[in-house]
């Protein structure tokens, strides 16, 4: 499995934001003109470029595939052995690539008051989060690429639970047998980057 990040800011430049504009797929790039804001337009043609970049080191030309969406809108790729995950956050575009279903989310870390947001954990979740707001992030993060891994609506996120064991973060009841496994990648940047994968 592979994660690949990057920053957005060179799409402030509207030349650039032109010239990736039209290298971007027609279905990006009417995806792109639905959106209303500058900043969403710009976090949508980053998402699809770092995603073409990440498929052609996997030998995959991004124009000559077909992609397919779930009920939930989680984008795949058809007859292919490889699978992708993107998020988005301020001005930056995750992408997370492996040979089974994957799951990413970024988010910017920002002093908040958490406790209207903390509702959509599991008791447990909340005592382990406390009022730790780098570990409220982190712990919505997960569940966030545990629910795009298994592409089902974020409504499910009280569905599942993640508890920590030694240390370390862990899906505690899976409805299938398999392994989830969750990471995140520090950058020291002021941005959380977790994704999930099965061992």
């Amino acid at each position: 499995m592979k994660i690949y990040i990057s920053k957005t800011d060179h799409l402030e430049n509207d030349d650039i934001f032109k010239k990736l504009y039209n290298e971007a797929s027609i279905e990006r790039r009417e995806k792109i003109d639905r959106l209303k804001f500058k900043k969403n337009k710009i976090q949508s043609l980053a998402s699809w470029h770092l995603l073409k970049d990440a498929l052609y080191e996997h030998s995959l030309d991004i124009k000559k595939l077909e992609f397919y969406y779930n009920k939930h809108g989680k984008p795949f790729i058809k007859d292919k052995n490889i699978y992708f995950s993107l998020s988005h956050s301020e001005n930056r575009v995750m992408c997370a690539i492996d040979k089974n279903p994957v799951g990413c989310d970024v988010e910017k870390i920002k002093s908040r008051d958490i406790s209207s947001l903390i509702n959509v954990f599991t008791p447990s979740e909340k005592e382990i989060i406390g009022n730790n707001v780098e570990l409220f992030y982190e712990m919505w993060t997960y569940k966030e690429s545990y629910i795009k891994l298994k592409g089902e609506s974020i409504k499910n996120l009280k569905d599942f639970e993640i508890v920590k064991e030694d240390n370390i973060f862990k899906i505690s009841q899976n409805r299938d047998k398999n392994n989830y496994c969750l990471k995140k990648t520090d950058l020291n940047d002021g941005y959380i980057y977790s994704y999930c994968f099965i061992e």
